[in-house]
């Protein structure tokens, strides 16, 4: 994992833990991981959410119009005071 998909992964788990970021939308997601990472691409974003949903650090469902809406798990809250 290059030091750029560590810092997106973190910010990405930092994000979600936040109050109000449960079930968080994925389009909300992108636009605040903009604030940490200029310059992220829709496919870093995709990596990065896939990277944690296999580690199980966040989950992931599908919403009603299929947009996908991601929440931080007890292990990712674990994993982020790790990082």
């Amino acid at each position: 994992m290059s030091e750029r998909e560590k810092i997106i992964v973190r910010a990405l788990l930092e994000i979600l833990k936040r109050p109000g970021m449960q079930q968080c939308d994925e389009t909300v997601l992108y636009s605040a991981l903009r604030d940490f990472v200029p310059e992220l691409l829709i496919g870093e974003l995709t990596e990065a959410t896939r990277f944690a949903e296999r580690q199980r650090w966040i989950t992931g469902i599908k919403g009603p119009f299929g947009n996908n809406k991601w929440s931080i798990s007890d292990l990712g809250k674990a994993a982020l005071l790790e990082m």
